[in-house]
């Protein structure tokens, strides 16, 4: 009697440390593929790897249902994934309840769109290789952008603060979305009606998204956010560009910025009163091209103030960015030692 116990005692404990859970709701395919159904959702506790498999869930693609209830792949704390790729990714939403950077493994109709979610647990996202039927087009655009893609789309949900960073490859057609000027590629989201750019750049580097390289070309790159955003304050997000390089130069006699005193001794005043925007930076360079500062744009002040005593007498260059607008002015720093 006592060695049953003992055995019913040691099945249950190898059953604690099954790593992954199928619930009722998920379906296993003859070909190895699992479907988890409306309103389902199966939950990864330690490491799935999508090419071998894992635990009770054998390798390949993992659908779940799009419309009316989703269905979810979890990623529990703690847990991660290898081997997705282009055959083998979840197609549908993976929900996350890692606060640390995660990578979610989507992607749709042979196409791996994997984005990078950091700061916050129990976001989820999903990747459209077409326009979702209640995604807006291109018709509805913010001033600071001048197109949208046709053909990629991403649901992200959440309400918590997170960065996120989107990959592209040459499906993408960034090519031909920028016109070749990578600098106008920008995240969008549809938000309030409108698709409206997000603070974003291309310089960063993700090796989790980009294995092989940390240089973003139009062929193949990472965007990611500059700011902390609330996915649910938008309904879907894109890529986008905004204005080009000569488009900008052509509205830079309209950013009206002054600058005084100049020459300066211990302190620069700009004079934002006539720019209005929601976001932006505003640099300073030295002579040889080098960043001395930076400072965000608050929309609700019309003077940002530089603290300049400790700069070398000489030539300097402000550069002012507000909503994807540039303009740059020169200053000088004359004083007497």
């Amino acid at each position: 009697m006592f060695k049953i116990k003992n055995f019913t005692f040691t099945l249950l404990i190898l059953i604690a440390f099954i790593l992954v859970i199928v619930p009722s709701n998920a379906q296993v395919g003859s070909s190895g593929n699992i479907s988890i159904k409306e309103g389902g959702s199966l939950t990864v506790f330690g490491q799935h790897n999508f090419l071998t498999g894992s635990g009770l869930i054998k390798a390949g693609m993992i659908t779940t249902t799009r419309t009316g209830q989703k269905g979810y792949l979890n990623f529990a704390k703690g847990s991660s994934w290898t081997g997705a790729d282009e055959q083998n990714y979840v197609d549908g939403y993976v929900r996350v309840y890692h606060d640390q950077p995660f990578v979610l493994p989507l992607g749709q109709d042979g196409i791996y769109r994997p984005i990078l979610i950091e700061g916050a647990s129990q976001t989820s996202a999903a990747y459209y290789a077409q326009r979702p039927p209640n995604a807006k087009g291109s018709s509805n655009l913010d001033k600071a952008i001048t197109s949208i893609s046709s053909s990629e789309y991403w649901d992200i949900q959440g309400d918590q603060l997170i960065s996120i960073t989107l990959y592209w490859d040459e499906s993408s057609k960034v090519s031909q979305l920028t016109k070749e000027e990578l600098s106008r590629l920008r995240i969008v989201g549809f938000k309030n009606g409108k698709w409206s750019a997000i603070h974003s750049t291309t310089d960063k580097a993700a090796t989790q998204l980009l294995p092989s390289s940390n240089t973003s070309t139009t062929q193949t790159g990472v965007i990611a956010s500059k700011e902390k955003i609330v996915p649910n304050d938008y309904d879907y997000f894109t890529l986008g560009a905004s204005q080009s390089t000569a488009e900008v130069r052509s509205t830079l006699d309209k950013v009206q910025v002054s600058l005084f005193p100049n020459p300066v001794r211990s302190e620069l005043f700009v004079n934002l009163e006539k720019v209005k925007g929601e976001q932006g930076t505003l640099q300073i360079y030295n002579l040889y091209g080098q960043l001395i500062t930076e400072q965000a744009y608050d929309p609700a002040s019309t003077t940002v103030r530089f603290d300049t005593k400790d700069y070398l007498n000489g030539l300097y260059e402000i550069r002012v960015r507000i909503d994807h607008k540039e303009m740059t002015r020169k200053f000088t720093v004359q004083r007497l030692y």
